[in-house]
């Protein structure tokens, strides 16, 4: 069953000189995982805010979860239906305390007050932050802090998570925390839209959308696209180190030819594809 479907989607900014988007058409599956891949100003993100109703819809059509987005959509409901994490987290909290922050949300959609401090907890724990409830916001890791904006968005209960570039200005250890906690909500059969220029992080995802100038350019499982030197190379992007490194390889004749042709995109599939070369099976 589809979640999102939409249709040659264009949209030009106030004085742009181009169009930010371009005839854009996608579905996404329910409890699909899904990557926007693309360097800045490729359009992945003026997409991703089309789904929740931040931008209005100029051309084309779009369905969000059983919502039609073209004609005066409220967007208040929508919302509730798409939860969204931003790039910068201090950008998104509204309260200086983390317990106050993740129930803003529920108090703004007039939930009960009864069960706001239940919802608030689980949330909390789905990111691994109990006993964090009293702690600053101010206080916390970067990790730590795009963990709580994802526990303010996990309370409202959405259908559809996006993440905008979360892992965009963080650390190493930062970004595998939240990258971790996208892969579990993922494995909870949650839908979500990924949007980075990392290829390393579309590895994970179920299915991949290239994107450049505005265009869908190229969409399908990792290993089909981001094996693709050639495409990728069209948006300034290399594929993953891993194969990378296979590619020499080959291109060295310093492994045998696999009837499988499975390129390997992650450290782990590399390192097995070598030892089974050398082993000879």
């Amino acid at each position: 069953m589809n979640i999102i479907e939409g249709k040659k989607i264009s949209f030009r900014y106030p004085q742009g000189r181009r169009q930010a988007l371009r005839e854009v058409s996608l579905t996404v599956q329910e409890g699909e995982f899904i990557a926007l891949l693309g360097h800045n100003g490729c359009g992945k993100s003026t997409l991703a805010r089309h789904i929740n109703g931040i931008l209005p819809l100029q051309e084309g059509s779009l369905l969000v979860a059983g919502m039609d987005a073209c004609g005066k959509v409220d967007v208040w409901k929508l919302r509730r239906k798409v939860g969204m994490v931003f790039q910068n987290p201090d950008n998104q909290f509204v309260s200086s305390v983390v317990e106050d922050d993740v129930a803003f949300g529920l108090e703004n959609y007039q939930v009960s007050r009864d069960v706001i401090p239940g919802k608030v907890s689980e949330a909390l724990k789905q990111v691994g932050m109990e006993g964090f409830e009293k702690r600053m916001v101010h206080s916390l890791s970067g990790g730590q802090k795009q963990r709580a904006a994802l526990a303010g968005v996990l309370a409202l209960d959405p259908d559809i998570f996006i993440f905008d570039e979360a892992t965009a200005m963080l650390d190493p250890e930062g970004r595998a925390e939240v990258l971790d906690q996208i892969e579990a909500l993922h494995g909870r059969g949650r839908t979500i839209l990924m949007i980075t220029h990392y290829v390393e992080e579309a590895v994970r995802a179920d299915r991949v959308i290239l994107m450049k100038d505005g265009e869908a350019i190229a969409a399908g499982p990792p290993r089909e696209v981001l094996s693709q030197g050639d495409l990728l190379a069209q948006t300034g992007l290399l594929p993953p180190q891993p194969a990378r490194v296979w590619m020499e390889l080959k291109e060295q004749g310093l492994v045998p030819e696999d009837p499988e042709d499975r390129c390997p995109l992650t450290e782990e599939e590399l390192a097995e594809k070598l030892c089974r070369s050398r082993s000879g099976a």
